[in-house]
């Protein structure tokens, strides 16, 4: 929850006030947070522009089982 509008919250994380952290690695890797360089929703087929708001004023995502997760991702490899 970001007790502003959308603008507000991407403006705010473009310019983080790193300063005001204390952060410490779990990994020896500092990198590691990164994983892969995606995130899930760029395979799952779920909604990939979901901060834009919605169109016809209904939240409903699909409901995503497995099989259709790896069904979806088989088409491409």
């Amino acid at each position: 929850m970001w007790p502003g509008s959308r603008i507000h919250f991407f403006e705010t994380m473009a310019t983080v006030r790193w300063e005001d952290y204390h952060l410490t690695r779990l990994e020896k890797n500092r990198f590691a947070y990164l994983a892969d360089g995606f995130a899930s929703r760029e395979s799952d087929g779920r909604d990939l522009s979901w901060y834009l708001g919605l169109l016809d004023g209904k939240d409903v995502q699909p409901e995503i089982k497995d099989e259709d997760v790896r069904e979806f991702l088989m088409k491409d490899g």
